[in-house]
């Protein structure tokens, strides 16, 4: 009897021990599910939160922000929908102690690198390496180098006259004639400007100037008289002090071409100050094929509901007005064809020879060296082939990269009457307006991520007045405090797009 009592102690002994360790196992196993169901339930919370991107952002533009500021309920809006979401989900056995937002990455956070990565995801890698090696094969990778070979011969040129075709025309007396080398005493310098001359007939011995041309139609603005009716610019006028990009970019000095055409140095620095953009075009291969798809230009209208019509002059120009922002553009635009033009004009024989006759009436009067008179009447032709360019493209034709004797447009007096010119180029592959635009944002690097944030805001405040670009997240955090009976979960919770 007594061993039987002794083992039902210990049976007893072993069941409450059992017991013990099965309660102490559902109470973990209950604690575990409890901050499982509380994890989910934050995710859920989170989420929503997280789903409330701005719409018409993302429709238009492709692109996924929160505003954390909610349309002027400020931030606390996200952790009253948190909490609530938190509530609805979780029993009554559960108390939302806290629930604090902690942490956000700003669209604009790392020089837009959230923005760069979100128009990587939108832009299809095959299709932007193509269409962007088509742009380059369009320009036959021209940049630079070719520039500075011409510009070297024309250095050489000057230092050795004798080589050069600066013969003079039989009927133009040798005396007093001033050279690169040896100018006639009185002559002003090479940067100095000469005297304006006036226009004559060639019949009396007399010349015409193609500069003076240029000089009049540059005071008017050559960029508004080429322009055509069709296009149209936008009344509204920027505040740069309101915009995402103010006190994120630099002053970048790009001198406009100086189309006095009378200082050589100056020529030379104005033919090869928009090289270099070849590289740009695959460094930030995405972005300019986001804004071909999504931006406004003076010649393709997108969207009738811009705040601005010129919205890639604006990412290239950054000034306050449509008017401004296509002039600045045009002037790059024509920046660039000075440099090709001038290029393929110094190897044109026959145009070359018609310039050094021209050349040597100037000089005559003017006491400036005939071969650098030479040059500058060149440079002078080529930056008006380029204005007649920009006009057809202006048009909707398409204008060859690469200039020849066939697809050349103008005669050196050829700004006086544009509407006469054709295109021989209008069937011709080629390059159009919109396309030289892509080619200068190559040069912007990393100012035009600010400033397509720009015309993001300004076009979603027509939808939502109080969105500000400040105020727009691409990821957040929440720090959440949940009870349950005895227990309290800290949970940190991160999200982002």
């Amino acid at each position: 009897m007594n061993n039987q009592g002794k083992i039902t102690v210990f049976l007893s002994l072993i069941m409450l021990t059992l017991m013990g360790l099965v309660l102490t196992v559902m109470t973990v196993i209950e604690r575990q599910h409890a901050k499982a169901r509380a994890v989910m339930a934050i995710s859920s919370a989170v989420s929503g939160v997280q789903a409330d991107y701005n719409p018409y952002i993302f429709e238009r533009y492709h692109i996924l922000l929160l505003d954390k500021d909610y349309e002027g309920a400020g931030e606390g809006k996200m952790e009253a929908l948190a909490e609530e979401s938190l509530e609805y989900t979780l029993s009554d056995e559960f108390t939302v102690d806290r629930v604090e937002l902690s942490g956000t990455t700003n669209i604009m956070d790392q020089k837009c690198k959230s923005f760069r990565e979100q128009v990587e995801k939108y832009i299809s890698y095959g299709v932007t390496e193509y269409a962007i090696e088509q742009l380059a094969d369009s320009v036959s990778g021209e940049d630079s180098d070719k520039v500075d070979e011409v510009l070297q011969e024309m250095d050489e040129d000057l230092k050795n006259p004798d080589t050069g075709n600066h013969a003079l025309p039989a009927d133009v007396p040798t005396a007093d004639v001033p050279t690169a080398d040896a100018p006639a005493a009185d002559t002003p310098a090479a940067d100095t400007p000469a005297a304006d001359t006036p226009a004559a007939d060639d019949s009396d011995g007399s010349y015409e100037d193609p500069r003076m041309n240029l000089r009049i139609l540059s005071g008017i603005g050559i960029a508004y008289v080429i322009k055509p009716d069709s296009i149209s610019f936008s009344e509204n006028v920027l505040k740069p002090e309101e915009l995402p990009s103010y006190g994120n970019i630099g002053i970048h000095g790009l001198l406009p071409v100086d189309t006095d055409f009378e200082d050589y140095d100056r020529l030379k620095q104005d033919v090869i100050s928009c090289s270099g953009w070849t590289d740009g075009l695959f460094t930030d291969t995405a972005l300019i094929l986001y804004a071909n798809d999504v931006f406004n230009c003076a010649t393709d209208q997108i969207y009738e509901d811009t705040y601005l019509n010129c919205e890639l002059e604006y990412l290239i120009s950054g000034l306050s007005t449509d008017a401004e922002n296509y002039k600045k553009a045009v002037d790059r635009i024509l920046q660039i064809r000075l440099g090709v033009n001038f290029s393929y004009l110094l190897t044109d024989v026959g145009k070359m020879a018609e310039l050094s006759s021209l050349a040597w009436s100037i000089s005559l009067v003017t006491l400036v060296p005939q071969p650098i008179v030479k040059y500058l009447l060149a440079g002078c032709w080529a930056y008006t082939e380029g204005v007649a360019e920009v006009y057809f493209m202006l048009r909707g034709d398409k204008i060859p990269y690469v200039k020849n004797r066939a697809n050349w447009i103008t005669d050196i007096y050829s700004l006086s009457d544009l509407s006469g010119l054709t295109n021989p180029n209008s069937k011709e592959a080629g390059m159009s307006y919109k396309d030289y635009l892509l080619l200068l944002l190559a040069l912007q690097q990393e100012d035009s991520c600010y400033r397509m944030l720009d015309l993001i805001e300004i076009n979603t405040r027509q939808q939502y007045d109080s969105f500000r670009m400040k105020n727009a997240i691409t990821g957040f955090a929440m720090n959440i405090g949940i009870s349950y009976g005895d227990e309290h979960f800290d949970i940190r919770k991160e999200t982002g797009y």
